[in-house]
């Protein structure tokens, strides 16, 4: 009799820090946001999986978003009903989440969430008004480790135009 036992390989991604200063160097805008869909597609050249997420703009608070606005941030990662591709340490947008996105391009144009989770934030509810949290990260189900958020938990979503203007002085 032969048996064949088949393995799972874990797969770890580490990204370095990212402090806001760098964070904002690669920004082209920060909004913001519900996500009202999310489409899955698939490159049929490359067969890169990517998630485009409709935003609707509560706040564009820097760029060029503005209040009302819909726009679509693609990224990596996704499923459909054959295929299932994560990307550990990339964002994971989830339908109806209120979300505050640090945003640059795709080469050809379309946003995306800049530096990888560090650009990425949910907002909750906290004691004095709404606060930010790093938002879910995507996993593999091995070891995924985002870096230390440049904007720390907790941070008020009031106090956050302040704390980005500060960085253009």
């Amino acid at each position: 009799m032969l048996l064949f036992l088949g393995c799972a390989l874990a797969h770890a991604s580490t990204f370095a820090p990212v402090d806001l200063d760098t964070l904002m160097a690669s920004t082209d805008a920060v909004v913001r946001g519900q996500v009202l869909d999310l489409e899955v597609r698939v490159d049929p050249q490359t067969g890169l999986v990517t998630t485009d997420a409709t935003l609707y703009v509560a706040h564009g608070v820097l760029g060029p978003h503005h209040d009302g606005d819909v726009i679509v941030v693609r990224e990596v990662g996704g499923a459909t009903d054959d295929l299932v591709m994560t990307a550990p340490g990339f964002p994971k947008l989830q339908l109806g989440a209120d979300v505050v996105v640090f945003l640059t391009a795709w080469p050809d144009g379309t946003p995306r969430i800049s530096e990888y989770g560090a650009g990425f934030y949910a907002v909750v509810p906290g004691p004095d008004g709404a606060v930010l949290i790093p938002g879910p990260l995507q996993d593999s189900g091995g070891a995924s480790q985002g870096a230390t958020p440049p904007v720390p938990a907790g941070t008020p979503v009031r106090a956050l135009l302040p704390l980005l203007t500060a960085i253009g002085e």
